[in-house]
Parts: structure tokens; C-alpha cells; sequence
């Protein structure tokens, strides 16, 4: 795993729900976030806040290869599973709900998630998250989502300076 950085002119981020949020603002209008005072934005059953946060920091714990050694101390796995299944039956609750995480369009919070749920890990071992499944087909099947894992994927070519 590696940190995400980006340089956008004259600014350097590197915390990678900061990156997507700046990418949307700075250069889409605004488009795939949810502005505060919408009634996504702090809501119980589609809160964009809670799910951008916990995509870029919880889920990534329980969805792809713990620590160093990809070993989970014997002491901590019972808990792990347990969280884990916790937080998938939420995504799958928040995903029966709505068609995307925060509501009814694609987010930031839905790009955030992608990273996590498309892991080996989730892929191999959460067959029970067939919503999750499905919201990852629908952003999978994105033009804007294939052109981007053209250039992000690891055997990719980073694209030519501007």
C-alpha cells in the first residue's frame, strides 16, 4: 500500500480523502460532493460525512490485508470479524436504501469505498455483500471510472506531463 499524493499546481495533498474532495471541487464544480446544509450531508441514513471518513480510514483496517506479515494477532481476530461483518451489513443496509452510499448519486464517498470494497480480500471473502457487489459493477461500468484505473492501476503508465 502507498500514501496517496498529489501536486495540483502550487498545492501538494496527501491524505487521500483530501485529494478527491480538492480534484471535485477544483476542477468539477463541486460535482460528486455534498454540499453542507444538504440533507445527505449529516444524515443518519445517508450521510455523506460518516461514509467518506470511515471509507479512507476504518474499512480499509477490515477490507484489505491487516498489518505487517499480513497476519492478524490471534488476540484481535475475533474482534476484527466481528467489526467487519458489523460494517458490511451497514454498507449493505445504506446500499439496499439508496442506490450509492450518501444517497441517491455517486460521491466521494462511493469513490473513497471503491478502494477498500475491490480489494482480494473483500472480493475473496464477503460473498454476503451482494449490494456492495452491485455498487461496484454500477461504478465499475462508469466511462470516467475505466479511464481512471487506465492510469491508476499498478501496471499503468502514469499519463505524459502537461
Amino acid at each position: 500500500m502507498t500514501a496517496s499524493v498529489m501536486q495540483d499546481g502550487e498545492r501538494m495533498l496527501c491524505e487521500a480523502a483530501a485529494i478527491v474532495e480538492h480534484l471535485c471541487h477544483a476542477h468539477a464544480g463541486g460535482r460528486m460532493t455534498v454540499e453542507p446544509g444538504a440533507a445527505n450531508h449529516y444524515d443518519y441514513d445517508y450521510d455523506y460525512l460518516y461514509w467518506i471518513g470511515l471509507n479512507n480510514n476504518v474499512l480499509r483496517l477490515f477490507f484489505t490485508p491487516a498489518g505487517p506479515g499480513r497476519q492478524t494477532e490471534w488476540v484481535l481476530a475475533a474482534m476484527f470479524q466481528r467489526r467487519e461483518a458489523g460494517y458490511a451489513r451497514m454498507i449493505e443496509m445504506a446500499l439496499v436504501a439508496s442506490p450509492y452510499l450518501a444517497g441517491a448519486q455517486l460521491t466521494c464517498a462511493d469513490i473513497m469505498a471503491t478502494y477498500c470494497l475491490r480489494s482480494p480480500r473483500m472480493q475473496r471473502a464477503r460473498g454476503d455483500m451482494l449490494n456492495a457487489a452491485a455498487d461496484l459493477a454500477r461504478i465499475a461500468a462508469r466511462p470516467a471510472y475505466q479511464r481512471a484505473m487506465a492510469i491508476a492501476e499498478a501496471e499503468a503508465e502514469p499519463p505524459a506531463a502537461s
